[in-house]
């Protein structure tokens, strides 16, 4: 099933470095992913993608993660959405093999339908896309099934996990809450189970704990050295800024318009399926009712329910 996901991601890939080739010059947000990409093997880069409202994103790691394929296929500039095609591809890849080994075929069969669907809606433009706020998708929900794994008691993929968490939080500022929830969750999981450890093994259950602490530390450290070094020697700012921006006022979306963009996707007809609905003739996206969002509601309440 994973290879039913992959090959296409594959084919896109082959498909853009020969059909497209050196005619592609990218613009706006992607011609700044490339110009920052090529900065890797001149300086060390320490600030993420541009944001419009005058920051930058976290941190670096996705330009050091499109650069090897980026040089590998030649430094043009579809190899930005090559490279893309590729990560995408490596994330569904882990889905799979995580999926299938918490629950075997039928859990993976569960996880890798719906997402070979969300690839399908996404389309050849969707999965090659190297834009930060498209890129991070599938691989945070690789970063869910790594952190129900986690709070499973596989403890030696929270290592992996805080890797990839720093990828998707680097990558965009947005998906720091949603990364920090499942964090406070698989920890306050781990630690009440080490609660309820039998007494002559809870000793050995904190000294896993520990070691799995230890190098997930050691893996975030790492990756967030570049941050740590424009932060406090190059002070370039951003974090900073970043801080300041999200604590000042902001005019933010209505509730409408969250239940709007939510019916994008639980609405009779889900975006992630069928594909973006599009947009009216005044170039307005195309919404749907919003009270369909209350099956969306009861759908997920019903599971949890079940699940607890």
């Amino acid at each position: 099933m994973v290879a039913t996901i992959v090959v296409p991601l594959l084919i896109t890939a082959t498909h853009l470095l020969i059909t497209v080739g050196d005619d592609y010059y990218p613009t706006l947000d992607w011609a700044l992913l490339e110009l920052h990409t090529t900065d890797v093997s001149k300086h060390l880069v320490t600030v993420g993608p541009h944001s419009r409202f005058g920051w930058n994103h976290p941190g670096p790691l996705l330009y050091y993660l499109l650069y090897v394929p980026y040089k590998i296929f030649g430094s043009s500039s579809i190899g930005l959405h090559v490279s893309a095609a590729l990560i995408n591809a490596a994330a569904v890849v882990g889905c799979g093999l995580v999926a299938f080994r918490r629950g075997g075929l039928v859990v993976a069969v569960a996880v890798l339908v719906p997402l070979g669907l969300m690839v399908r809606s996404l389309g050849p433009s969707g999965i090659s896309d190297p834009w930060n706020p498209h890129l991070p998708v599938i691989s945070f929900l690789l970063l869910l099934l790594l952190a129900w794994s986690v709070t499973a008691g596989d403890l030696w993929l929270a290592p992996i996990a805080a890797a990839l968490a720093s990828f998707t939080i680097q990558s965009h500022a947005g998906m720091l809450p949603l990364t920090a929830v499942l964090a406070v969750i698989a920890c306050g999981v781990v630690c009440g189970r080490g609660l309820r450890v039998a007494p002559l093994d809870r000793r050995a259950y904190w000294k896993k704990v520990a070691a799995v602490s230890t190098a997930s530390a050691a893996v975030v450290a790492v990756l967030w050295l570049p941050v740590i070094y424009g932060t406090f020697v190059v002070r370039d700012g951003n974090l900073g800024n970043l801080f300041r921006f999200f604590t000042s006022d902001q005019t933010n979306p209505s509730l409408m318009t969250a239940l709007d963009v939510l019916g994008l996707q639980w609405g009779p007809r889900p975006e992630w399926i069928t594909g973006a609905r599009g947009f009216d003739l005044v170039g307005d996206v195309l919404f749907g009712p919003r009270w369909w969002i209350a099956i969306g509601i009861i759908a997920v309440t019903a599971a949890t329910a079940v699940a607890v």
